[in-house]
């Protein structure tokens, strides 16, 4: 049974086709409410274990999509692919291990997961655009904390945004966005492509992240991005220990 802390009322017939048929409700929220469909209206009924399974899953994944927009708002980013890889990315990161305490939490009290995919429903369908990002941004931070233990959620986005792949997909982004120059855009995507460690992604995101754009340039133009990539190369085999 779930405890009066956490209890959350079940959701309506008419709350989960308004669900169902929202534009902006995400895939793994309509997920969760075909599960929920037909249970609702006999609440006592406990859930099968597979329904369960669903929805653990599908709250994982709901949690991951949160991380990435979150990302994606940050940078600006607004087409799908670069939301799909970072995505991508972050799906492959937080491992199991990562969802361990979630997991325990629902095998222990496996109503938990019924209370936490009723208040992402509700959250996600109540209110104007502009509502509903306030309300998922308080949302979701209280679910990381409470279900997740993740108590600093910028500090695990910072991290998370230095990982390879979204970090090349960030500087890509950032590049197309704010150098118009053709010619000099190129040049920069000529020494990105060179590379293979990702130590040049993380030096163009440096300047970039201080808005210094033309230091950029000009280190590429110069060649001096090689010794600066070098002395980054140098510092990470010092912190590794090799």
């Amino acid at each position: 049974m779930e405890s009066s802390k956490d209890a959350v009322t079940p959701i309506s017939t008419r709350e989960l086709s308004i669900a169902a048929a929202g534009d902006r409700t995400s895939l793994y929220t309509q997920a969760m409410v075909r599960c929920l469909r037909g249970r609702e209206e006999d609440s006592t009924d406990a859930p099968s274990a597979a329904a369960l399974q669903v929805l653990v899953n599908m709250v994982q994944g709901r949690m991951l999509e949160y991380l990435a927009d979150s990302i994606c708002l940050n940078f600006h980013i607004t087409d799908t692919l670069s939301r799909t890889r970072i995505l991508n990315a972050l799906t492959s990161i937080l491992s199991d291990e990562f969802f361990a305490v979630f997991r325990r939490k629902v095998r222990e009290r496996p109503d938990l997961v019924l209370s936490i995919a009723r208040r992402i429903i509700r959250k996600e369908t109540r209110g104007c655009a502009n509502d509903y990002q306030k309300a998922t941004d308080r949302l979701f931070p209280a679910l990381f904390r409470k279900y997740f233990e993740c108590r600093d959620l910028n500090t695990l986005l910072e991290l998370m945004e230095s990982d390879e792949t979204i970090e090349r997909t960030l500087v890509l982004h950032l590049l197309q966005q704010r150098v118009t120059d053709h010619a000099q855009r190129q040049r920069l995507l000529d020494v990105l492509e060179q590379e293979r460690d990702g130590i040049c992604t993380a030096l163009f995101m440096d300047y970039l992240k201080d808005d210094n754009l033309a230091g950029l340039l000009h280190s590429v133009e110069s060649g001096h991005w090689k010794q600066e990539a070098d002395q980054i190369q140098e510092k990470l085999a010092i912190l590794q220990g090799a």
